[in-house]
């Protein structure tokens, strides 16, 4: 069957099971016809009352290098500041809109996750990635990611996400078209709009870079076009997304089951991870959800490391992240006056080996970087003075070394992977593959190249740098997507309205 008949399939069955709920539940079909009519009704406001209208558009998968590249052309004419917006790492889209928007937490970076409470794995196989296209029925029974409750708008229909993937075009064409007559309606009486455009991702992933381009190119018209037919406000326009695409295709080969590298390196690939008291040999579960360019493994934590370097063999990885329990060397041994506060140690391997190691200090928000580590892997440099065994740095410091490198700010994303921020059950080993290497995911009947064009998810910066573009403010060169709140308070107090919103890493700010 082709991906167009499983799609056809899932839309009829959704399309099925939407129609029986609405006939049965009559409470949720009165609703939706209340719902409606409301918003048929005209009514103008008085733009005295909100003469400034500020207009937040979360893009999923729009890459800093497409929008860098349309500014250059003259989109987005007016006076539009860009920014590169760092995601966390991995680049993953519902981890990342759910730790950006501050939202409740997912079980893990995907739709699949492992639970270490069950010893299981979740939402596994073709019937978790189902729930990416399955609407929101009604409000007891929805498929959606809370970070979804977070927008005004955020689908053009019931099977919205189904159309984006069957029909990208249409699907993109109803969305802005939607979009704008939403934004001049809600303008009328409320000041701050937000909304969720999912259609830039799935051309990512199926289409070319040129389409992506074209797609936005088309936006940046409709909002110079808006903004000329709404002269009696003034309306000003954020876009923000959620982790870049490199636009790469990979196919064949290139597109691996982690799974099975791992038993060519003497992990055990299981499902379940059992007594680790017994566990005699290195085990993982891999979560092989959709394609991306990284994999979350979860280990017995004492074995973490000994996974890590085991990973680091296998040619397509570039890194593998995990925790230490002790370093080689302690700041303190080496004449350092280190607070007592307790020193979190990370490692990161590649190449069939470890690296290099660091520690990071969360009431100081300071990093200790050892002397002697292979730092220009990592494409970074670092100089240290004569007999200097360790040198400390800001985060803030950090960032600014990091911040335009291979790696955009390595030790903070290689730090905050392995935490529960966003993610209730985090990885134990976070793996970063190469260019041309991706996981394969999922595997359709006749149909395994799909959406093997572009793809996210690695640390390298083309897998991460979304986009940042704004005519609020002034920004600076680059930020994390952690600290979009901070930037744009408007859009912080605007989402309290919709959901809870939960704390980020305490450490985030810059």
């Amino acid at each position: 069957m082709t991906w167009a008949g499983v799609l056809g399939r899932l839309k009829w069955a959704t399309g099925f099971l939407a129609l029986g709920l609405m006939i049965g539940v009559l409470g949720s079909g009165c609703d939706w016809i209340h719902q409606s009519f409301m918003n048929s009704i005209p009514f103008k406001g008085n733009p005295k009352g909100n003469p400034d209208i500020y207009v937040y558009l979360g893009v999923d998968g729009l890459s800093y290098y497409t929008t860098q590249e349309l500014l250059k052309q003259g989109a987005f004419p007016g006076d539009y500041h860009l920014s590169k917006f760092i995601t966390m790492f991995p680049g993953t889209s519902d981890a990342s809109w759910t730790r950006m928007m501050h939202t409740e937490k997912l079980g893990g970076y995907e739709i699949e996750y492992y639970s270490p409470r069950t010893d299981s794995i979740h939402n596994e196989g073709l019937g978790g990635l189902a729930k990416h296209i399955m609407p929101a029925l009604t409000d007891g029974m929805s498929f959606e990611a809370k970070y979804l409750s977070a927008f005004d708008y955020r689908a053009n229909g019931y099977l919205h996400a189904a159309n984006a993937y069957s029909n990208t075009d249409v699907s993109l064409a109803d969305t802005i078209d939607n979009l704008f007559v939403m934004i001049g309606g809600r303008s009328q009486t409320q000041s701050v709009f937000s909304a969720y455009l999912l259609e830039f991702d799935v051309m990512g992933h199926m289409r070319s870079g040129a389409d992506v381009a074209k797609a936005l190119h088309t936006l940046a018209n409709r909002i110079a076009k808006f903004k000329r037919d709404h002269p009696e406000r003034r309306y000003h326009f954020t876009i923000f997304s959620d982790h870049g695409m490199n636009f790469t295709q990979i196919k064949g080969e290139k597109l691996i089951h982690f799974g099975d590298e791992l038993e060519k390196v003497g992990v055990k690939s299981v499902k379940s991870l059992g007594d680790p008291a017994t566990q005699t040999v290195p085990a993982a579960v891999a979560i092989e959800h959709t394609r991306v360019t990284y994999v979350a493994l979860h280990t017995v934590p004492s074995m973490a490391s000994e996974v890590a370097v085991r990973v680091a063999k296998i040619p397509s990885v570039d890194m593998a992240i995990a925790k230490l329990t002790t370093p080689d060397a302690d700041p303190r041994a080496s004449g350092l006056n280190v607070a007592s506060n307790p020193i979190e140690w990370y490692a990161i391997f590649g190449d069939s080996t470890r690296q290099l190691y660091f520690g990071f200090d969360p009431a100081t928000d300071e990093y200790y970087l050892p002397r002697a580590q292979n730092y220009a892997r990592f494409d970074l440099t670092l100089n240290f003075a004569e007999g200097e065994a360790f040198k400390v740095l800001k985060d803030t410091e950090l960032f600014s070394l990091t911040k335009h490198q291979i790696y955009p700010d390595l030790f903070f994303r290689a730090r905050t992977a392995l935490a529960p921020i966003g993610a209730e059950y985090p990885a134990d080993v976070m793996v970063s593959f190469r260019p041309m290497f991706a996981e394969i995911g999922f595997t359709l009947p006749g149909k395994d190249d799909i959406a093997s064009s572009g793809f996210h998810g690695a640390m390298e910066k083309y897998a991460t740098l979304g986009t940042l573009l704004t005519d609020e403010r002034d920004l600076p060169d680059a930020v994390r997507s952690d600290n979009l709140f901070e930037l744009f308070p408007k859009l912080r107090e605007h989402t309290r309205r919709f959901v809870d919103l939960i704390p980020g890493d305490p450490n985030a700010s810059l």
